[in-house]
């Protein structure tokens, strides 16, 4: 009985043929799949957190320093910066939640943008209340399959026509 140990595969190539790869190509294919799989990544509300923390540790370290300079320094917007100093002022736990994140792909629940508001309460109580709400409403809004359209009624009677 003959065996064959030849390593081979198949990959699709121009208007869904496929080819045979052996050898160097195959490893060349492998090692191009492998490089577009997405690997996970600390949450991008974490790099936030930590530079809001940060600014907010210099802002109190040196009094004279005003916002705009540090924004300026810190080559951001006036804005963006208030908000860094907003999410610096999130309630302990919500930080240690957010610091203790596992790394992942693509964008988690938390982002800036849905933390926003609950950054801006001053009561850690009510951010504490509103945050465990995120974290229980779904990623996504579910989608709307269909909508039944209603039946269209003519708003004139019928039609007298003499030829």
């Amino acid at each position: 009985m003959l065996v064959d140990e030849f390593e081979f595969d198949l990959a699709v190539v121009h208007r869904g043929r496929h080819q045979p790869l052996f050898g160097e190509a195959l490893e060349e294919a492998r090692r191009k799949a492998q490089a577009r799989i997405r690997q996970p990544r600390p949450p991008r509300i974490q790099a936030l957190l930590r530079q809001g923390l940060g600014l907010k540790e210099r802002l109190a370290a040196d009094p004279g320093v005003d916002r705009d300079a540090m924004a300026r320094e810190a080559k951001l917007d006036p804005s963006q910066l208030t908000g860094l100093l907003h999410l610096a002022d999130l309630s302990p736990a919500i930080q240690a939640h957010i610091l203790g994140l596992p790394p992942a792909v693509g964008r988690g629940l938390l982002t800036e943008r849905r933390l926003r508001p609950i950054a801006r309460i001053s009561d850690h109580r009510e951010q504490e209340r509103l945050f465990k709400a995120l974290l229980r409403k779904p990623l996504r809004a579910p989608k709307v399959l269909a909508v039944p359209i209603p039946s269209l009624k003519p708003t004139h009677g019928p039609l007298n026509v003499t030829i």
